[in-house]
């Protein structure tokens, strides 16, 4: 599936994804966007009827098996979104410690870099609005924000709502923005680009909620420095 080296407007990488943004070898500009509950798409693990205690029984049970002790930990870095669905916070921890942080990542090594281009990173949370007819993923999945730009509505199984065709127009205008070279400055979403400390961790990311979006700062840090202190960081991301 992967066979062949990756062409970018004619020119062969050699290097691996990360090594090429630090080069850099194509300085262009980088759009990096992600859904902020990727794997709701088809959890491996049901946990939405879930009462809180039997959630966080499920927490310490994975994260404090030998050798890490981290189950209070993750619980405490996931409680507010535990106390909405033990769901969310599932498929949030999953999301962040496989994709997220090392989205931050990949932004950092660019600015690190010092790309004269521009670098836009985007955590999409805006999830389908749901009705009682559809049995939809709850939470911002997989693949939703690419099918509501195209509006692959039947792709997807859903009969889009207006908060659904907002999304879906939004999306349209991001995507159109980043084409058009003007996304740091189209209002009236005014995605921003990465901001870094001379160590060049970011420390601005925009985060799309349903109706609008927002700058992040100090994006996930916490939950980032969590994962990597149990190995979860470039040891896994490269190899995942």
């Amino acid at each position: 599936m992967f066979a062949g080296i990756p062409v970018v407007d004619g020119v062969s990488i050699a290097h691996s994804f990360s090594h090429a943004l630090q080069a850099p070898v194509v300085d262009a500009a980088l759009i990096i966007s992600s859904m902020g509950q990727e794997c709701d798409a088809g959890p491996d693990t049901d946990v939405h009827a879930m009462p809180l205690h039997q959630w966080l029984e499920v927490l310490n049970g994975t994260f404090n098996q030998q050798p890490w002790q981290y189950g209070s930990e993750v619980a405490a870095a996931y409680a507010t979104l535990s106390a909405v669905d033990p769901a969310l916070a599932y498929a949030s921890i999953n999301a962040d410690y496989s994709l997220t942080c090392g989205n931050v990542a990949i932004a950092s090594a660019a600015k690190r870099a010092n790309f004269s281009s521009p670098i836009y990173v985007i955590l999409n949370q805006w999830y389908p609005e749901h009705t009682a007819a559809q049995h939809r993923p709850r939470w911002a999945y997989h693949s939703f924000d690419y099918g509501a730009a195209f509006e692959q509505w039947d792709d997807q199984q859903l009969i889009p709502t207006a908060q659904d065709l907002q999304f879906s127009r939004l999306m349209q205008h991001i995507f159109a923005a980043f084409i058009y070279g003007n996304l740091s400055s189209n209002n009236p979403w005014e995605i921003q680009t990465i901001d870094s400390d001379a160590k060049g961790a970011v420390t601005n990311v925009v985060s799309i909620e349903s109706g609008g979006n927002a700058p992040v700062v100090n994006y996930k840090n916490e939950q980032c420095e969590m994962w990597a202190r149990m190995g979860l960081d470039d040891r896994f991301w490269w190899i995942n």
